[in-house]
């Protein structure tokens, strides 16, 4: 979860795609849909150069029911 956090914090879409399941359900400005972790680094990508992160702070991780991992963060 600590590497998830490093590459929220510097921007990279190519660090943070590597924690991607091969199919990823990405929401960005209340629109939800999914793609392929390829689709998901490039929609990323211009995500983090339109808007640079300046700090992810975690507040909370655990996991689903079915055993996925996630993280809660602003």
């Amino acid at each position: 979860m600590e590497d998830i956090g490093l590459a929220l914090n510097s921007g990279s879409a190519r660090e943070l795609t590597n924690f991607f399941n091969n199919v990823v359900e990405l929401k960005i400005d209340g629109e939800k849909e999914n793609y392929s972790k390829k689709q998901a680094e490039v929609i990323l990508r211009n995500f983090f150069s339109k808007y640079p992160p300046i700090k992810f702070s975690k507040i909370h991780n655990g996991s689903s029911p079915e055993g996925l991992l996630y993280v809660l963060g602003k």
